[in-house]
């Protein structure tokens, strides 16, 4: 049992179940423990009792626990997964906006089946806990292994916890505890990849665009050259790099790399270059003047009209390879069984089955140069999809999984215990007769208020859709 202070006002039992599945989650993130998918049901009266448990310590308590002041705000949102209009949750925020742009839905739907679930680990819950801890809006949605908050919360953090890599934001927190505007996966070391809710909203320079449109940036992650760049006032060069009106930006840009330009005072107002080496490396170039002291420039080359040099460190690329993988366009399917099962390449707005060879002449199409084409090829090698049937389970279960083409229900399910179906009840009426005489002597089926044919088989037929990964006994009606 979780107690709740002060209490909230449920209106019936499918909004208690709701409040009880969001608590859950709440209790995932807080605890880094799967709570949902290791609970049979939530929301619910329970008695426990056993006639062995007199003389014993039974239901004694063991710790005591404390009420649970803030329940998830977004709680509301799991009506829909309890009634079963749902197989998982989607947030408010998505569905609202979905009026407005067609089809966010299913792309919010297919960039969380793009992330494998990163499990929390402590540098995660160091962020999770300050939000608990500051009196931040925040929830974890465990559907979609993503936490909801504000960036103005994540700035605060970002500072206080002295978190790595660039993080500003345009949000100046006006609303600060009762408002939140993004989403984040969790992403190896500690690290996560945010996105505002919605998609090209603007923000500062250290976010960008993905190539679903959705405003991104990364967090808690040394940045890479075009964050570093872009967060600097530096400029993209059509031929790559980034060019800075003044070398004194570059030289800012260049230690959030983990590089110190030392530049003499007199370049700091010159423009500079930075770009990124073949092996990766970091090449700076600044322009050059005839009156300049060589001695102050130890270690630089002068070539032409510019000081050139690289500095022996790896620019940091970033670990959401979405855009790289074009994820969007193009993927590599693997079975369960972990075996090739070819390639898709989407068109006219339908996935195509194609050879490997019509994939690389459709990138090309794209303007992909052959270059990229085997790193986009190589990256959706590591990053393949798994084609899973799951029946009546969403498109994108998650952790790279694609249920494509699985069955699915054509009416949502019901809760209702009312329901009228005379037809139905003839046929497992008649076709069940004969199983009514050993059910009343079965034990387990008299304690579970099984005790006709009738009542065997519609539980018998409500396990297949319920449960249509769980065996069923053969019958010979």
């Amino acid at each position: 049992y979780v107690y709740l202070d002060p209490p909230v006002k449920t209106t019936n039992h499918n909004e208690h179940a709701a409040l009880a599945r969001a608590i859950l989650g709440q209790l995932a993130a807080q605890t880094r423990f799967d709570f949902i998918n290791k609970v049979d049901i939530c929301g619910g009266n329970m008695w426990v009792w056993h006639r062995k448990m007199k003389g014993t310590d039974g239901l004694k308590i063991t710790k005591q626990g404390r009420p649970l002041t803030n329940v998830p705000k977004n709680w509301r949102d799991h009506v829909k997964v309890i009634t079963g209009r749902r197989c998982k949750n989607l947030p408010q925020e998505i569905e609202e906006s979905s009026k407005e742009h067609t089809n966010l839905d299913r792309m919010f739907e297919e960039l969380t089946g793009q992330y494998i679930k990163e499990p929390l680990d402590p540098d995660h819950k160091k962020l999770i806990d300050f939000l608990r801890e500051g009196g931040c809006m925040w929830w974890w949605d465990q559907d979609n292994n993503m936490l909801v908050t504000h960036t103005f919360h994540l700035k605060e953090a970002h500072d206080v916890l002295n978190l790595k890599g660039i993080f500003t934001t345009a949000a100046t927190g006006t609303e600060r505890g009762h408002d939140h505007n993004c989403f984040l996966y969790p992403l190896r070391k500690g690290s996560w990849v945010i996105r505002r809710f919605t998609p090209g909203v603007k923000e500062t320079n250290s976010w960008d665009q993905d190539g679903g449109g959705w405003t991104r940036c990364f967090y808690n992650l040394d940045p890479d050259l075009s964050t570093a760049g872009r967060s600097n006032e530096g400029i993209e060069h059509p031929s790559g790099g980034y060019v800075f009106r003044e070398a004194e930006n570059a030289q800012k840009a260049a230690l959030q790399l983990g590089v110190d330009l030392a530049l003499p005072n007199f370049a700091l107002s010159r423009t500079a270059k930075m770009k990124e080496h073949k092996d990766g490396r970091l090449i700076v170039e600044i322009n050059r003047e005839s009156t300049d002291n060589p001695e102050k420039l130890l270690g630089w080359l002068e070539d032409g009209k510019s000081w050139k040099r690289i500095f022996g460190v790896a620019i940091s690329s970033p670990v959401d390879s979405t855009q790289k993988s074009f994820d969007d366009v193009v993927r590599h399917l693997v079975s369960e069984q972990h075996k090739d099962a070819g390639w898709v390449i989407k068109a006219d707005g339908r996935w195509i089955e194609e050879p490997l060879a019509h994939i690389k002449l459709g990138l090309r199409a794209l303007n992909v140069t052959s270059k990229d084409i085997s790193i986009v090829l190589g990256d959706n090698i590591f990053k393949r999809w798994t084609l899973v049937s799951k029946p009546f389970q969403s498109e994108y279960p998650g952790d790279r999984q694609w249920n494509r083409d699985a069955c699915q229900l054509m009416f949502n399910i019901s809760k209702r215990d009312d329901l009228h179906y005379p037809t139905w009840s003839k046929i497992l009426n008649h076709v069940g007769d004969s199983l009514t005489p050993d059910l009343v002597k079965n034990n387990w089926a008299v304690t579970n208020g099984i005790v006709t044919g009738a009542d065997y088989l519609k539980c018998w037929i409500a396990s297949i859709f319920q449960k249509p990964d769980e065996p069923l006994p053969y019958l010979y009606l």
